[in-house]
């Protein structure tokens, strides 16, 4: 290894850190800046790692969970991944709809049981 060598790399490697944070912090405020625009509510916790409905760890690393909210009141409800999101969104977002499908579950199952 030549003189300078192994300090060079060291330099770039905490270039990097450094950017890597930037874009990060740079992510974050443009997150905010769109839940702002699109008029959401501010979330009432940090958003944690897993998704608040099914538990999972985020299978993107850089996909942020999503804010998810009452349409009719606006206020927050939690954080979720993009499957219990759009699952929820799809049933109507009610206690309803959730209801029906697990009836229609239930009666596919009963039908395993007596077969």
């Amino acid at each position: 290894m030549r003189f300078g060598e192994g300090e060079a790399r060291e330099i770039s490697v905490a270039g990097a850190r450094r950017r890597s944070a930037s874009t990060l912090g740079k992510r974050q405020r443009t997150l905010e800046a769109s839940r702002r625009a699109a008029g959401l509510p501010e979330p009432g916790r940090p958003e944690p790692n897993n998704c608040e409905c099914c538990g999972r760890l985020s299978s993107r690393p850089r996909r942020a969970l999503a804010l998810d909210h009452c349409h009719v009141t606006g206020k927050f409800r939690g954080w979720l991944c993009t499957a219990c999101n759009l699952a929820l969104g799809k049933l109507g977002d009610s206690i309803e709809g959730l209801e029906r499908a697990l009836a229609y579950l239930r009666r596919f199952e009963q039908t395993l049981e007596n077969a």
